[in-house]
């Protein structure tokens, strides 16, 4: 009935959209900054929440790399300034390996009233069917990916056809 559609407008109207930026960030830098502030903007996010990894495993030999409070305060520093971007330490706090798929349907759970907006580069893109279930990521989420000028156009509109084939997405 009539009353019953306007109350789920209302309700997804009601709906917030939060844009995740994840990766090591070691170190963060303006790209990353830019990035996140294009989405804001291009997708009418509500915030952008900037997510360093905890422990990733296709980057487990960080020996050398900043520790995990370093990344954290640089993040913290760089973000500092944007009122629409937030520190989350989602992903800090996790024993073993983070997973993105566990990481976003955490989120869903614990927030339904929340469409997230996973921020990636070109570049993850091509690497996507080597992450854990990604099947999973994609129906957790809105995936904004990024290009760079050094992905031609060409080979950019081929994968984002293979994953779309994959994944249907």
């Amino acid at each position: 009935n009539e009353a019953d559609i306007k109350e789920g407008i209302i309700m997804w109207e009601k709906r917030k959209k939060v844009g995740i930026m994840g990766g090591t960030f070691d170190p963060i830098h303006t790209g990353h900054l830019i990035l996140g502030e294009t989405a804001y903007h291009q997708f009418q996010l509500d915030k952008i929440l900037f997510m360093p990894a905890g422990n990733p495993p296709h980057k487990s030999e960080r020996s050398q790399c900043a520790t995990n409070e370093q990344r954290t305060e640089m993040v913290r520093l760089a973000i500092a300034s944007n009122p629409h971007f937030s520190l989350s330490l989602e992903e800090m706090n996790q024993d073993g390996f983070t997973y993105t798929y566990r990481t976003l349907e955490r989120l869903k759970e614990q927030n339904p009233d929340t469409d997230y907006y996973f921020i990636i580069g070109a570049d993850s893109l091509f690497d996507l069917d080597q992450w854990r279930e990604p099947q999973r990521i994609l129906e957790a989420c809105h995936m904004v990916v990024a290009t760079r000028n050094q992905i031609p156009e060409e080979q950019f509109n081929q994968i984002l056809a293979r994953r779309r084939e994959q994944y249907q997405g």
